[in-house]
């Protein structure tokens, strides 16, 4: 049943509607979730339909019965994934598609299709051009997003699915050390800029931001914002001085670490940093500010 009706609902079942205790996050309508997206290894998923605000203490076998998956205290219909499924599995065929069209080589330099995780979540932010994606914002300003770990959550299920849709050695293939050495070249050819690192929460993407600045022998700057304690030896809970010994951060650096929720610590960091007005002024002037060249709103 599953390769005819979709991997995805495989196990999952029929989402039914949420009951109405279960508020959508989402201040948009339902077609236009939370931004920033909620799931970074799936940059559409956001996009395509809510998530709901539940509780920590609401059991998993009643979620289950219910066809509800539970991320904190938020939960994620399996409609969701199913939708999911049918908008990304066309978008992988045609890459598969360009990435073997455009092989060259072993050893010759990346095309624009020799896949790495951060083109394709290029391509994937390009192909949904949807305003409250930030993979879609990053696409359009020629950002990269490095996801070493492309392959686990929804994204790297609905891959694996892929390799079974396709002919044997015509699956998308990923090169995810194109992107190690990528983003280390990022911070290796930095000089004579410096370097630095911010940090929301900690796990592998922190770890891999950096290692990436242990090939300069440091950041000049971090700071970290994390509820994670090194107690339990977990590298979301060291401080910063753990990568200062590794030559991860300057030994001459002031890093910081917040101990505090993320989503709530970085509006004030960015209020007071790189969004805050200048002095004596109520908006920003048109075509400034950090709403970019479509000009400034008005002060918070």
């Amino acid at each position: 049943m599953w390769r005819e009706e979709g991997c995805a609902r495989a196990g999952r079942g029929v989402s039914p509607t949420p009951v109405p205790r279960f508020a959508p996050i989402s201040p948009h309508p339902t077609t236009h979730p939370p931004h920033p997206s909620l799931f970074f290894f799936s940059p559409r998923f956001q996009c395509l339909a809510p998530t709901y605000l539940g509780d920590f203490a609401l059991r998993g076998a009643d979620l289950r019965s219910k066809g509800l998956n539970r991320v904190g205290n938020m939960l994620v219909p399996n409609a969701n994934y199913c939708a999911f499924e049918d908008w990304v599995m066309p978008v992988l065929g045609a890459m598969a598609d360009e990435g073997m069209a455009a092989a060259g080589p072993p050893g010759g330099a990346a095309s624009p299709t020799h896949w790495t995780p951060s083109r394709v979540i290029a391509r994937l932010g390009s192909e949904m051009d949807d305003e409250s994606s930030f993979c879609t914002w990053a696409a359009r300003n020629g950002i990269p997003i490095y996801c070493p770990a492309i392959t686990d959550g929804s994204l790297g299920d609905m891959l694996f699915f892929h390799t079974y849709k396709r002919a044997e050695g015509t699956a998308l293939a990923i090169d995810v050390v194109g992107d190690v050495r990528a983003m280390n070249d990022e911070a290796l050819k930095a000089t004579p800029r410096k370097t630095g690192v911010l940090v929301l929460g900690g796990g592998l993407p922190k770890h891999h931001a950096f290692n990436a600045n242990l090939m300069r022998n440091g950041a000049d700057f971090a700071v970290v914002v994390s509820t994670a304690q090194e107690f339990d030896g977990s590298d979301s809970g060291a401080r910063p001085d753990e990568a200062v010994s590794w030559g991860k951060i300057r030994p001459d650096a002031a890093p910081v670490k917040v101990n505090a929720d993320a989503t709530i610590v970085l509006p004030l960091l960015v209020s007071q940093t790189f969004a805050k007005l200048p002095p004596g002024c109520t908006r920003w002037p048109a075509g400034t500010g950090p709403r970019g060249a479509a000009g400034g709103g008005a002060a918070g």
